[in-house]
C-alpha cells in the first residue's frame, strides 16, 4: 500500500484553454488525440497530445444541454458522443462529419466503448433503461439489448465478458446487467 507520506510530488506540466466547460474525454492514441466535450457551447474539440493546441472543434448536434461523455474507436476513426438522449457516430477521418445515430431515452450522461467487441453502453437515468448497441464500421448502430434499470441510474462501464455496471446513485447501488448473447 501506498503511504502518502513517502509518496512522490506531481508538478503541474501546463495548462490547455480551451473556450467552454470541459466535460467527459477520450485519447485517440493513433492520431496523437485528447477529445472533450464543452456542454456550454455544445462542441467537441480534438486537442493534439503533442503541441496541446485545438486541432478541430465540431458539433455534434446535441440539444441545448450539450455534449456529455464520449468514446473513441481509433482503428475505425469513429467518435462516440454522448448527448442528453443519444449517442452520435461522428467521422474522425473526415472532419467530424455525423454518421450515425442511437436512440438511448433521456438522461444520459456517459457512455462505455469496448472496442474490440464494437459494443456501446449507454444508461440513460431518465429513461431508466441501458441500452447496448454494435457499432458497425460506417457508425450505424444496431440495437443488442435494451434493460430497465431505475430513475437516475447512468453512467454505464462494461467489463471485459461484456456485463455492464450502472451506478444508481438515488438507490445507492450498483445495477450488474449480464452480458448480451449475440
Amino acid at each position: 500500500m501506498l503511504d502518502a507520506s513517502t509518496a512522490g510530488s506531481l508538478k503541474q506540466k501546463s495548462v490547455i484553454k480551451v473556450p467552454g466547460a470541459p466535460e467527459g474525454f477520450a485519447v485517440d492514441s493513433v492520431r496523437g488525440l485528447f477529445l472533450t466535450n464543452l456542454e456550454d457551447v455544445g462542441s467537441t474539440l480534438a486537442i493534439d497530445l503533442k503541441t496541446h493546441a485545438i486541432k478541430e472543434t465540431w458539433r455534434p448536434g446535441c440539444a441545448a444541454e450539450g455534449p456529455r461523455g464520449l468514446a473513441v474507436d481509433p482503428g475505425r476513426h469513429l467518435l462516440l458522443v454522448a448527448c442528453t438522449d443519444h449517442v452520435q457516430a461522428l467521422d474522425l477521418a473526415h472532419g467530424g462529419a455525423l454518421l450515425g445515430r442511437l436512440d438511448t431515452g433521456g438522461g444520459l450522461d456517459n457512455l462505455d466503448y469496448v472496442a474490440e467487441t464494437g459494443l456501446i453502453y449507454a444508461a440513460a437515468g431518465q429513461a431508466a433503461r441501458l441500452t447496448v448497441a454494435h457499432v458497425g464500421d460506417r457508425g450505424d448502430f444496431t440495437v443488442v439489448a435494451i434493460g430497465e434499470s431505475a430513475p437516475g441510474a447512468r453512467n454505464a462501464v462494461a467489463d471485459a465478458n461484456g456485463n455492464a455496471y450502472v451506478t444508481d446513485g438515488q438507490g445507492g447501488r450498483l445495477l450488474v446487467f449480464r452480458a448480451p448473447q449475440r
